[in-house]
């Protein structure tokens, strides 16, 4: 195991070097030096990504991280190199004692700073960090680098769901899982992790999603056939949801944005919530033993073929649609 990042959180870089010219100006009253100097410098400092903030990475982890960037050691590392100029003023007081003893000399020599500040500007900045989770995550391609919890051989386990987000795997951690049983011709994907954003540009036909939050932006580009349940409890400040043509809004987390669903359920809420439609991808259906408000914004063809269920409570319904008829199909009390 390699450090990735110190106690107090901030990047570890092992590797550092640092190449600087500098000229300027000292005044000399007795014991107190004073100096002004102009630089420039080039420095570089190299050091591995923390993964999902482990303190640690291991040689397996920078093994994948070599294959995913490159193929070298270097582009699995943090690359910082920049250019840069600046002034400094640097007052001390030094002090020196000449030893003779024999045949040797001792000279000693030691200061004390009373001030020492620069100011820098970056001329250039050539940093380079490797690529931690893939961008794109398609059926077919799995990221070796970012499995967890399945060892060789192993099966997932049997009936096809996506899920996306925070606790997806039960465990607290970002993350994507795609469970399928063999037959099915799918990825065994699970414990993906998306401390990042992540981009699906298509969905076996059917293929339940499931999204769980996260604080980071999802895209899905699926087909109208997959039915979408967007779990609401993994948030704690969840108490408003946005739903718009295309995308989905909740307290503090990432996006979600779809191309279009089948159904699109908001499920598992903690408390009473606050719907605002202004559109919506699909069917929409809102299950919940809570007393929500929804109002409906926009236009009569935002709502075409996409209607919206209520299966629990409700306590206000508001439309700012202008409908020439209002048709309430299902508001069912559990």
């Amino acid at each position: 195991m390699i450090r990735a990042l110190n106690p107090d959180g901030s990047k570890h870089y092992p590797i550092t070097a640092r190449l600087r010219l500098s000229g300027g100006v000292m005044v000399t009253i007795f014991i107190l030096e004073a100096r002004a100097y102009i630089f420039i410098e080039l420095s570089a400092k190299f050091g591995f990504p923390s993964i999902n903030g482990d303190p640690w990475i291991s040689f397996a982890e920078i093994q994948t991280l070599e294959k995913i960037n490159g193929g070298d050691i270097f582009s699995a590392m943090n690359q910082e190199i920049q250019l840069k100029a600046g002034l400094g003023i640097l007052i001390q007081s030094c002090f020196s004692i000449d030893i003779d003893a024999m045949f040797i000399h001792i000279h000693i020599h030691w200061c004390i700073v009373w001030f020492h500040q620069e100011w820098s500007i970056v001329l250039a900045d050539f940093s380079k960090y490797p690529r931690t989770t893939e961008p794109v995550l398609t059926p077919g391609r799995v990221n070796p680098y970012a499995l967890k919890g399945i060892g060789p051989g192993e099966e997932p386990g049997a009936g096809r769901v996506l899920r996306f987000g925070q606790g997806a795997n039960g465990n607290g951690e970002g993350s994507v899982e795609w469970y399928s049983d063999s037959a099915s011709g799918t990825p065994n994907m699970r414990g993906l992790s998306s401390r990042g954003p992540v981009s699906l540009p298509s969905a076996p036909y059917g293929t339940p999603i499931e999204h769980c939050g996260g604080e980071y932006p999802i895209s899905l580009g699926i087909d109208g056939s997959c039915p979408v349940t967007y779990r609401l409890g993994m948030f704690d400040d969840a108490s408003m949801a946005s739903i718009f043509s295309n995308l989905i809004q909740v307290g503090s987390g990432g996006d979600l944005r779809l191309g279009s669903c089948n159904t699109l359920t908001f499920a598992d809420p903690q408390g009473d919530m606050s719907y605002r439609f202004s559109g919506s991808p699909c069917q929409s259906v809102i299950q919940t033993p809570y007393q929500d408000d929804i109002t409906i914004n926009g236009l009569p063809s935002d709502y075409v073929s996409k209607g919206i269920s209520v299966v629990g409570s409700l306590d206000s319904l508001t439309s700012n649609v202008p409908f020439t008829t209002y048709r309430i199909l299902l508001i069912q009390p559990v």
